[in-house]
């Protein structure tokens, strides 16, 4: 793995503004994902024109998808008294994608990753498995999740204790080591991706004490982001279901 963190940048919810007119009719993980990015694009007053002049992907991992806009849909034909759709196409789940790709101008390869606990993770490693396959020289990762306003209980009663469920953003520029110096005039590196191992295997009587702790954080990106500006080397997160994860850094 060893590819290169040159930008940090987290985001909570409390921190968008909905109202900005460039945000007309978006959802809150669009807004959380567009602002995570600009904070990294903000390092430098060139740094956008340059990724979106080299091969440059984005990787968007959400682990509850894109509920709020599904939930104002079927609010509004319930309303109507329409007949509801039992599927959904797959353009919907990729809109947090589509919106931030085409605010920023950015036309490398994007994907949408959703597997519940390990999002963040498999997006992070499908960005650094992109990288090494040469297809992009610099990957943008994105990790972002809400609850939709009107479903909070479905989701808290799924778990066995007060849980509070994590709303925000985390997002990380990754490079590998043969376009490091392109970029070395905008931003350099804060930190090395040694490894990231999941273990996804749920583990039988450990939900009740891992719920015990009060808190459930689902975005492993923005775990990330917090590690590098503090500078610590691994980043252990306990799932729900007793499944975990382990990321590892390094400093030069």
């Amino acid at each position: 793995m060893n590819n290169y963190i040159l930008g940090t940048a987290t985001v909570g919810i409390n921190d968008i503004n909905m109202m900005q007119p460039e945000f007309r009719n978006t959802s809150r993980n669009m807004v959380l994902a567009h602002t995570a990015l600009g904070r990294i694009f903000s390092s430098h007053d060139s740094l956008l024109e340059f990724l979106k002049q080299n091969t440059t992907g984005i990787f968007v991992g959400t682990s509850h998808g894109e509920l709020q806009c599904s939930s104002d849909f079927l609010r509004y034909i319930e309303m109507e008294g329409l007949a509801r759709p039992i599927l959904f196409q797959n353009s919907l789940h990729n809109s947090i994608l589509g919106f931030v790709t085409k605010a920023y101008g950015l036309t490398g390869p994007s994907f949408t990753i959703s597997s519940q606990h390990f999002s963040g993770e498999d997006a992070l490693c499908l960005a650094c498995d992109v990288l090494d396959s040469q297809m992009i020289q610099y990957a943008l990762v994105v990790g972002v999740d809400t609850i939709p306003s009107g479903i909070e209980d479905i989701f808290y009663s799924t778990y066995k204790k007060d849980v509070k469920l994590v709303e925000g953003a985390g997002a990380v520029l990754l490079t590998n080591k043969q376009n490091l110096s392109a970029i070395s005039d905008y931003i350099r590196p804060k930190a090395i991706i040694r490894d990231v191992k999941c273990n996804k295997t749920k583990a039988v009587g450990t939900t009740e004490n891992v719920n015990e702790k009060g808190y459930y954080d689902s975005n492993a990106i923005e775990k990330l982001c917090k590690a590098v500006e503090t500078n610590i080397a691994r980043v252990d997160t306990e799932k729900p279901d007793g499944s975990s994860s382990v990321l590892s850094l390094g400093f030069e």
